[in-house]
């Protein structure tokens, strides 16, 4: 462990997981480091990390990341969350992080059910595996729902989608769910969607349209 393994395929036991690279150096001192260049993997659990390049500090239980960053895990609710940049921050302890990108950081979500949901933002923060925060031009769209806002909070636990800033927009699909007939779109201060009850609300100077196939059932 105390000398650097070059032009190989090296691996290492890290923070409850275990990570390869085509090359590995350990450096010690104050504080343990070791830095993993070239096709770098990083798997824990449900988790499952990929880089050009990292460095963990064995104390702080922290990962730096940089190039083809990819973070895959799965949800408490047991959806799916992917994420893509260039740069990323992760705490090991806690199971937050960050991650950026110059051309905006690529987000998908797959639910239990029906097909995947996909996003783009400046900036990614996540919390464990029960929140996600993204900031900064934000597009998110799938066979659901498509919204534009300055800020989106997801809370997995609930299944709730929160959007703030810059007047949000939500456009909302026929077919949230097997029963669903209804299409709208609305812009407000803060819109908050929850899939699993199928409801939908908007505060602050709102405005927009609803379209409903059967009206009939319209009272209930």
């Amino acid at each position: 462990l105390a000398a650097p393994l070059a032009f190989g395929q090296a691996s290492s036991p890290v923070a409850g997981g275990v990570v390869s690279s085509q090359e590995w150096h350990v450096r010690r001192g104050v504080e343990k480091e070791e830095e993993f260049t070239g096709d770098v993997r990083y798997r824990s659990g449900p988790t499952l990390i990929l880089s050009d390049w990292a460095l963990y500090k064995h104390e702080a239980q922290t990962w730096q990341l940089r190039g083809h960053v990819k973070v895959d895990h799965k949800l408490n609710s047991g959806e799916r969350i992917e994420a893509a940049g260039t740069q990323a921050f992760l705490e090991a302890r806690s199971r937050s992080g960050w991650m950026t990108a110059e051309e905006g950081v690529t987000f998908t979500r797959t639910p239990l059910g029906g097909g995947p949901d996909f996003g783009r933002a400046q900036r990614l923060d996540w919390e464990d595996r029960r929140r996600a925060t993204l900031t900064g031009e934000v597009h998110l769209w799938g066979p659901r729902v498509e919204t534009w806002s300055d800020r989106a909070y997801y809370e997995g636990e609930n299944s709730e989608l929160r959007l703030t800033g810059g007047r949000p927009v939500l456009r909302k699909f026929v077919g949230w769910s097997e029963d669903d007939d209804w299409s709208g779109v609305v812009k407000a201060d803060e819109i908050r969607a929850r899939q699993a009850e199928r409801r939908l609300s908007a505060d602050g100077k709102v405005v927009g349209w609803l379209e409903f196939k059967d009206i009939k059932g319209f009272k209930k």
